[in-house]
């Protein structure tokens, strides 16, 4: 929730036009992404910003390797879900 929505990008050769355009339809609504076979890149107003939408990514993806090596995910009820985006809309853009 720190971080809205963060995307898996599908793999683009590096400094293509090909990426860019990738790249492209997920600017500007997400700060903080995953780029297929390249990895995780983050972006804000600041450096502390950017800084805090990589520890968000790591700290996910901690989680989540967990949960699977416990015997799984689960999750939240769609009503739950919705409760949880729209607090995220109120929060606005910024990573958290």
């Amino acid at each position: 929730m720190a971080a809205g929505r963060i995307p898996i990008v599908p793999y683009a050769r590096p400094g293509t036009q090909e990426m860019g355009d990738t790249l492209g339809a997920y600017l500007p609504e997400c700060r903080a992404l995953i780029m297929a076979r390249h990895g995780a890149v983050c972006w804000g107003e600041d450096f502390d910003e950017a800084y805090r939408g990589m520890e968000r990514i790591e700290h996910a993806s901690l989680i989540l390797a967990k949960a699977v090596q416990l015997g799984g995910l689960s999750r939240l009820p769609p009503e739950e879900l919705e409760a949880l985006y729209e607090l995220r809309r109120k929060l606005g853009e910024k990573l958290l």
